[in-house]
């Protein structure tokens, strides 16, 4: 991730295809997450646009991409099906599943 000014950055796109895309830093981002035992389902939503497409994580693979989502908002959020992942923004707590 590279920074272009301080509220626009170059990120690869949701997909993870590689491209660079320029964005201006989100409000909120926030995840919706079905967990599983050996994969994560995750629908994403950037402040009030349309959610993006699921994606499927490992469990390490999700905490690493969760890492470039908070740099990519200036609030991340997360709930599970019925209560919240306790994916902590500055904290460093693992999900609770």
């Amino acid at each position: 991730m590279i920074t272009n000014t301080e509220n626009e950055i170059l990120v690869e796109d949701f997909q993870g295809r590689g491209e660079q895309v320029s964005v201006t830093k989100a409000n909120i981002i926030k995840l919706g997450i079905d967990v599983h035992a050996r994969q994560y389902v995750v629908v994403r939503q950037v402040d009030h646009a349309t959610p993006q497409p699921a994606q499927r994580f490992t469990p390490e693979e999700f905490m690493k991409w969760v890492a470039k989502q908070q740099q990519l908002g200036e609030k991340v959020c997360a709930c599970h099906e019925a209560r919240d992942c306790s994916v902590s923004v500055g904290g460093g707590r693992k999900m609770v599943g």
